[in-house]
């Protein structure tokens, strides 16, 4: 009876951590750098525009609420039946479902994320680098400490 307690903590913590904490960090992240970097500014780090970029954190936001909502109802329907394994089926089965579901989103925007590189770097065809040349003094080569 324990052990199912504890396995339905366990889960708990794992729907919670990667369904809800870790998809609100990345959009908080998201954002600022859209807020931090304008289009405007720096048109080389948007390849696709603003609201496509912005209707893809969205979706990816979205998709994972509905995965943190289906968590929710597998663990509460396990807690309503009360029986020795979770959801009347291979625990392990159910965990390494839902964990798998659960990762489908990051791989989602994993492989968008390599798209929009592939398009960064399409956009900038410039062959030749420019960087300001200034002569090497003395301190150039000591770490600062020393």
């Amino acid at each position: 009876m324990w052990t199912n307690n504890f396995l339905y903590l366990a889960f708990l913590m794992q729907v919670i951590f990667i369904s809800w904490y870790m998809p609100k960090t990345l959009i908080k992240q998201s954002k600022n750098i859209l807020q931090r970097y304008p289009q405007k500014q720096y048109p080389k780090l948007y390849p696709v525009s603003r609201d496509a970029i912005e209707i893809g954190i969205n979706l990816f936001k979205q998709f994972n609420r509905a995965i943190l909502i289906l968590g929710f109802y597998i663990i509460s329907y396990g807690a309503y039946t009360q029986s020795k394994e979770m959801l009347n089926v291979d625990s392990s089965a159910v965990l390494i479902g839902f964990f798998l579901l659960q990762y489908v989103p990051y791989f989602i925007m994993e492989f968008s994320g390599f798209k929009f590189i592939k398009l960064m770097q399409l956009a900038s065809k410039q062959s030749i680098r420019k960087a300001d040349l200034q002569p090497r003094r003395f301190l150039d080569y000591l770490s600062p400490l020393y």
